[in-house]
């Protein structure tokens, strides 16, 4: 015979649909969960190579009351295509709460691989099918939870009102010790290299067939990069030419520029990221709302290069 769980009554584990102290927590918990992802994802990308410097990790504090305001039908809905299937599988399958989380995998299983099939690539199910797996699962067995407490007698206001405020501590905690982690450097946040003039002479590649020459003279020749013109989108054509570039130095590594001048070439301000090893110039092009880059990797120098070698002032701060 079955356990019946501890102070239950009869018939306790039907639908949550309509039951709404069920549906608000698990609507809590699936915003919660998306802002524990969005810290956490903060968190991986101060860590990756970057042309752009990140988004600051203070602004999600601020605007998470917003998101929950403006986001709250998207959520409900999200409980209702997910959170309330999975119970209703998981009812079906058994009475067990075992049965919630083994629903909840192949309910987030499908969800990405159909995001996957719609274009998003394999790359989606790696990431997607965590995420909605966590937060769909926790999202359904606290609000079973809920069900079988407020059935029980427990107040529901009191229920969802402790599954928000442990969220709430825990966004606050993970932003707390995010923050404190890169700001003391336990998490290693990239910085572009601090580059100087004679480290970027040479030659640099964008890997397609187009070069740059940079020499110590101040003087550049450009050979098939791609660019850009009235009549033409970037890529469309190519341009060759000869003249001049200089390097703009800043405290702040992110705001180092170098700035070309050669004939019919589009790219005039480029950025400076890679690492001390391998160097990337870029250069934004297409909508300045959603920028794309195009990467030129240095992929020699001239023997003024080991001049950023140990102890070289004007490389210090690398």
């Amino acid at each position: 015979m079955g356990h019946r769980e501890q102070g239950v009554r009869p018939g306790a584990e039907r639908a949550t649909a309509g039951d709404w102290p069920a549906v608000l927590v698990a609507t809590v918990v699936l915003y919660l969960a998306c802002v524990l992802a969005l810290e956490a994802a903060g968190l991986w990308e101060v860590t990756q190579e970057s042309v752009e410097r990140p988004d600051s990790l203070l602004w999600l504090p601020i605007l998470a009351p917003v998101g929950a305001l403006c986001g709250a039908p998207v959520f409900f809905a999200a409980v209702g295509a997910f959170v309330l299937p999975t119970l209703a599988l998981a009812r079906r399958a058994g009475r067990g709460w075992w049965w919630v989380p083994v629903v909840a995998a192949l309910v987030a299983l499908v969800a990405a691989l159909a995001t996957a099939a719609l274009g998003a690539g394999r790359a989606a199910v790696l990431w997607l099918w965590p995420v909605l797996f966590v937060s769909v699962g926790g999202a359904a067995l606290l609000a079973r939870r809920v069900t079988l407490g407020t059935r029980s007698g427990a107040r529901p206001g009191l229920l969802v009102s402790k599954v928000a405020g442990c969220g709430v501590l825990a966004v606050v905690a993970v932003h707390a010790l995010g923050a404190a982690a890169v700001r003391t450097g336990v998490i290693d946040a990239y910085r572009p290299p601090r580059l100087s003039p004679a480290h970027m002479t040479g030659a640099w590649s964008d890997g397609r067939g187009g070069t740059l020459r940079l020499a110590g003279d101040g003087t550049a020749a450009a050979d098939r990069l791609l660019s850009e013109d009235f009549d033409h989108a970037f890529g469309d054509v190519r341009c060759d030419g000869s003249g001049t570039w200089t390097h703009e130095p800043a405290d702040d590594p992110w705001d180092q520029t170098v700035t070309l001048d050669i004939g019919n070439c589009s790219g005039y301000e480029w950025r400076i990221s890679g690492t001390r090893d391998r160097p990337k110039l870029a250069y934004q092009y297409g909508d300045p709302d959603a920028p794309r880059w195009y990467s030129l990797t240095r992929t020699r120098g001239t023997a003024d290069t080991a001049g950023c070698g140990t102890g070289h002032a004007s490389c210090a701060g690398r």
